[in-house]
């Protein structure tokens, strides 16, 4: 059997995301909110300064499928900039991914963002794979309350290392609708040209003004997701738990620390 790395494949095979996109069932490449540079690096155009620490205990209550995250929004030169370490698996396999995105804003309503990411993969007793993709992504405002998000995962088309095994590109566009100060749903269609097409949709909403509560539903892959997040000042903790309706259920935390509050 051959391993493709999961940050290779855009189409998200783990749930490995910040919580807070993980609760809305992975959507939000419209949302212009920080968190969602991991889904559209043009999300990145509100400059705040925040590092958040993800830990993925288990995946589908598979204790050896557990992750770790480190993720830093931060601007230099007056320019936005995202950067994430993860690390997934065992003893006997593991995956890590170096990332670093930044966004341009064109003019008031349109953004243009880019995303390198450096991808390895390691199997014990078979050595190691390394590979370097790309992502492109857009996001405009087409009203006041609603905005639209396109982007390209891996569009230079990696071939794993020294095999025949092409790691597809994947596209996905979505919309994001802010129907209060409160609230935003967030509709994403995604397609991998060697997979069905793919409807999530998700949201969030501010019940108090230091909690929000994330809800989602991922079509292709039957997973019900929900989540919340808790602030307090500059400190804030997120929650997520994706449940797949034939595996079991994904659960994640995150602690993040916003220095512009």
């Amino acid at each position: 059997m051959i391993f493709i790395p999961a940050q290779l494949k855009p189409g998200f095979e783990r749930i490995n995301l910040h919580p807070r996109i993980n609760g809305k069932g992975l959507s939000g490449i419209a949302s212009k909110r920080y968190y969602n540079a991991e889904l559209n690096p043009a999300s990145l155009i509100k400059r705040n300064i925040n590092f958040s620490f993800i830990h993925t205990p288990s995946e589908f209550g598979l204790e050896e499928l557990s992750s770790n995250s480190f993720l830093a929004n931060f601007t230099l030169w007056d320019q936005p900039f995202t950067t994430s370490i993860r690390k997934f698996g065992s003893n006997l396999y593991e995956e890590n991914n170096y990332n670093i995105s930044s966004s341009r804003l064109i003019d008031n309503d349109f953004a243009f963002g880019a995303s390198i990411n450096l991808n390895q993969v390691s199997i014990k007793n078979y050595g190691n794979i390394t590979e370097a993709s790309i992502d492109l992504g857009i996001n405009f405002q087409l009203s006041e309350n609603i905005s639209v998000g396109v982007v390209g995962w891996n569009i230079n088309q990696r071939m794993l290392n020294k095999l025949e095994n092409e790691i597809p590109f994947v596209g996905g566009w979505g919309i994001a609708y802010q129907f209060s100060n409160d609230g935003e749903v967030c509709v994403d269609v995604i397609k991998d040209i060697n997979a069905p097409l793919e409807i999530i949709i998700g949201g969030e909403y501010m019940i108090h003004e230091n909690v929000i509560l994330l809800a989602g539903l991922n079509s292709m892959r039957s997973i019900y997701s929900g989540g919340f997040v808790i602030n307090w000042g500059g400190l804030e903790f997120s929650f997520s738990i994706n449940q797949h309706t034939i595996l079991g259920a994904t659960k994640s935390f995150a602690i993040t620390f916003n220095f512009d509050k």
